[in-house]
Parts: C-alpha cells; structure tokens; sequence
C-alpha cells in the first residue's frame, strides 16, 4: 500500500515537474521549487480560545512537500472527486459557478466538460455531492430533490427523483445509496439508511449508537455532522466538530468500526438558539469546525484535513484497516498562504497532494520522504 510504501522506502524520485502558467509570474520562480518541511516528532500543545479544549498529543512528519505548480485564480469548486476504479492523472470538479462537472489535468487545464444549468433531468440545478464510478458519475442535485447517473461514454444522463431531504451521501456501483435523513427532533439516533434506487425501497437502516457504540446526546444529526469520502472500498464518514470516523465497507455494506483522532478532540453540545424576530437556529456549541476535508486514497488510508494546530493547517493519515486501537500513521504540516488563506480541500492522486484554497488558489505538491 502506498502509505506503508511511503513508510518503508528510503527515498522517492522525482519523476517530473510540469510547466504551468499561473496569475503571478514573480511567485512562479521562487515558490515553484520551494520545500515545506516540518520536525519529524511534534509535540502539540495549546489550548484553542473558542472552545477552550486543551490538546496535549504527539504528532510524526517523516515527509516535506515539494510545491511543484500553482494556479492562483483556479475554479470556483464546491466539490473534487478522481476515478477511484481507473487511475487517471487528473480530477473530476463540481463548478460551483457554472454548475458543470469538469475534468483537470495535472496542469490544471480543463478537458473536458458537460451540464447545463436548468431544472431538466438533462440538466442541473445545485449538484453538490457526486461520486466517479467505473464508468458513470453519480450526483446528487440538491435543489432537484433528485439523484443523476452520467455515462462516461457519452454523458447521457439517467435521473432518478428522490423528493426526502438528507445531507451527506454515499453512492455505490449498484445503484445504491447511504444518506443521514434530516431529523432535528432532540432524541432522535444518529442514523443512516441504505437506499436502492433500481427498486425504489430502503435496503436497511443503521442506528450508529447500536452499530458503533456511538456516545448519544442530543440532536445527534448536528452534533455529528459531517460528510463521507469514498474510494473502491470505504465509505469514511467524517465530523466537522468531533474527532471520531466511522468506516463503512462498500463491500460487505455495513459500518464496521470507528476511529478516533489522535487528537481526541470531544463532540460539541447541539441546542436551539433564538437569533431574533422570533426565529430560532440549532446551533454548536463550541461553534468550532476542527476538520475540513477527507480523502481515502487506493491505498485504503484516509487523509483528515484539519486546523487542530497552533498555526496553518495540518492533514493527518489514518490506516483503515490496521487491528490496532491506534490507526494513526503520520501527519503532513500544510502552511497557510501568504496572505493567510487556508487550505479547504485536499486530495491525492499518485504520490502529489493536491490543496484547494479559501481564495480560488490551487496547488500540486509532491510528498517526499524527509
């Protein structure tokens, strides 16, 4: 596996750098080679200011990343996805502008494109999750209340209307689909439902306090929300607030563990707030979102972008199919930009990490071992 490779390996060559064309020439020259390196043992200390959580835990960085090319006014993206059957060097974006799904090179040029705007089943209104299969693309039109099968071979679209509002979607090869239900109600379970969409019926239903000995409180949907990341294999679903995942094998289509976070970061409590006018919100408190983004790579580990550090960001590798109680690998230091802009969503094809920044600005970097 490619993270256990990374792991016994002595040292990684460069194959090559591609040329690219970005809005400032001037940071061309001096970022393009640049080496982002952290300590390779860290010692996290802090305690963050709005939640008032105190972290005291061990981080390991045996890799530094390579800035290989940068595009500082990319896409407007709401979501990135590759082909988790083929290997291709490229990705697959939702275009957050244009409502288009359109696939990059590495170069970050477009080739190819499809989707219109409109309420067609041809067409798409707010498509926000979408998932790349062996050979169609599956996504979910917000605002359509519907889910849509797109062929690869020729961009045809199947539209299958789904009218229950949920959040938080796996697709699988088969046609089916596992989706948090919106429940808001104050003791409801933190549950999932398995849905088939060639027979229009609801396959099986998982209550995670049962299936994963989930901690109960109330108003589980917000106090566990979050989203899943997906290859072939898992489905990891991933907390915005809390540092637990909760693994679902594609396979055998059922959850089959949990992991928490190396930094054990606690879920937040969920109540109802009034914020004027007589209108009240369900709201966090603390009202911290801890992680950003996910990524199971071919290897079955996943990627954990999150800000649980005293500066920048930070991704943290987890083994998905280790036996132990300790999943964690590594950690990768990911730096803000000049200007401060964050990084908001990560994912890696071969051994080059992608980053998505708050600003539009992307980069590829190479991972090498230090």
């Amino acid at each position: 596996m490619l993270s256990k490779l990374f792991l016994q390996s002595f040292v990684i060559t460069l194959i090559s750098i591609f040329s690219f064309s970005c809005k400032n020439d001037s940071r061309k020259d001096n970022k393009t080679t640049a080496l982002l390196e952290s300590p390779v043992q860290q010692q996290v200390q802090f305690k963050d200011s709005i939640s008032q959580y105190s972290y005291d835990f061990t981080r390991k960085f045996p890799f530094k990343l390579k800035l290989l090319n940068r595009v500082d006014d990319f896409e407007n993206v709401d979501k990135f996805q590759i082909n988790n059957y083929h290997k291709e060097d490229g990705f697959w974006i939702i275009n957050g502008s244009t409502k288009k799904i359109e696939y990059y090179n590495l170069n970050f040029k477009k080739e190819r494109s499809f989707g219109e705007i409109g309420e067609g089943p041809q067409e798409f209104l707010q498509p926000y999750f979408f998932f790349v299969d062996q050979d169609k693309i599956l996504v979910h039109d917000f605002q359509q209340h519907a889910l849509k099968e797109v062929s690869l071979k020729d961009f045809s679209v199947k539209q299958f209307e789904f009218k229950q509002l949920f959040y938080s979607p796996a697709f699988f090869s088969d046609r089916k689909f596992l989706f948090n239900p919106v429940n808001d109600d104050k003791n409801a379970p933190f549950t999932f439902v398995l849905y088939d969409l060639k027979t229009k019926t609801k396959v099986k239903q998982f209550i995670l306090e049962n299936e994963l000995q989930v901690e109960h409180k109330n108003y589980m949907r917000q106090v566990y929300d979050g989203d899943f990341r997906q290859n072939s294999t898992y489905s990891v679903y991933f907390n915005y607030c809390t540092g637990w995942l909760f693994v679902y094998s594609n396979i055998q289509h059922k959850f089959i563990s949990k992991i928490q976070t190396i930094d054990k970061t606690p879920s937040p409590n969920a109540y109802w707030k009034e914020v004027g006018g007589g209108i009240k919100v369900l709201v966090k408190d603390p009202p911290k979102f801890w992680f950003l983004d996910g990524f199971v790579d071919s290897d079955n580990t996943f990627f954990l972008l999150n800000e649980v550090t005293k500066k920048g960001s930070v991704i943290d590798v987890y083994d998905l199919e280790s036996l132990k109680n300790n999943n964690y690998l590594y950690s990768i230091s990911l730096p803000d930009l000049e200007d401060g802009q964050k990084a908001s969503h990560i994912f890696k094809i071969n051994n080059y990490l992608i980053v998505y920044y708050n600003d539009q600005t992307i980069i590829r970097y190479e991972i090498i071992k230090k």
